[in-house]
């Protein structure tokens, strides 16, 4: 038989380096060890929970060389278990966006948590040989919003300016992971609280009485001034909760 022959008679292979579901959630995993380390080594902290994220992520990611679907269920269930256990917490987080070295691997790991339940249920529901563009579009679009969001978060930190107290404010100081005081006051009208944060982490104050949501990077100062009538309002750090409460009395 030519050559000829050979080359009509041979079928067509498939792609074996296709960016497929696999490879995709591979890749997610990867970033969301990743994304957790850095916000752990970045803010001086280790938290457990993320602690076992990472080592079932790499469990995951052992699986899916040797049993593809174990692997991306195993993935996938812990990017779902981390979306309900950060999921609040990071979406608070959003808006405070001049808080770059908090802010990014946040939203790096928020995405990569949902681009793996993504790609674990494609993975687990897809045929070996189905060839798709849905992978590449997605990280594609994971990609985009991380890098436009990670621009505009170093920039924002950049031009973000601290804010000292002035005479009049009502003064807080974080450090050690506890508020300087539990028991603020002031007169009914406009109150302005001026916090310092001493510690390594973002801390924040929240009034949810009030709708005051004031947070302060690591080593910076900030203001805030809103209306309150005569009452009892608590306050806390949406961060570390804990022991960082208190009441603000107006009079």
């Amino acid at each position: 038989m030519s050559t000829t022959q050979r080359d009509h008679a041979a079928p067509t292979a498939p792609a074996q380096h296709d960016f497929g579901w696999p490879a995709l959630l591979r890749w997610g995993a990867i970033t969301g060890v990743l994304a957790s380390s850095a916000t752990m080594a970045l803010n001086r902290f280790v938290g457990p929970s993320m602690v076992v994220l990472i080592v079932v992520l790499l469990i995951g990611l052992s699986l899916l060389r040797r049993r593809e679907r174990a692997g991306a269920v195993t993935i996938g269930v812990v990017s779902a278990l981390d979306l309900a256990f950060h999921g609040p917490l990071t979406l608070f987080l959003l808006p405070i966006i001049d808080y770059p070295k908090g802010w990014i691997p946040g939203a790096i790991g928020m995405v990569a948590s949902v681009v793996n339940v993504t790609a674990a249920l494609a993975t687990v529901r897809s045929r070996p040989t189905t060839a798709s563009t849905a992978p590449r579009m997605v990280a594609l679009a994971a990609v985009t919003l991380v890098m436009v969001g990670s621009i505009v978060s170093l920039i924002a930190g950049v031009t973000a300016a601290d804010e000292p107290v002035r005479p009049g404010d009502i003064s807080l100081v974080a450090s050690g992971n506890q508020f300087s005081e539990q028991q603020l006051s002031a007169d009914s009208g406009q109150v302005t609280i001026s916090m310092t944060n001493r510690d390594p982490i973002m801390h924040t104050l929240v009034i949810p009485d009030l709708d005051v949501v004031l947070a302060v990077p690591d080593g910076a100062s900030r203001r805030i001034t809103f209306a309150a009538q005569p009452g009892r309002y608590a306050f806390h750090d949406e961060i570390t909760l804990g022991d960082m409460r208190g009441v603000l009395v107006v009079r």
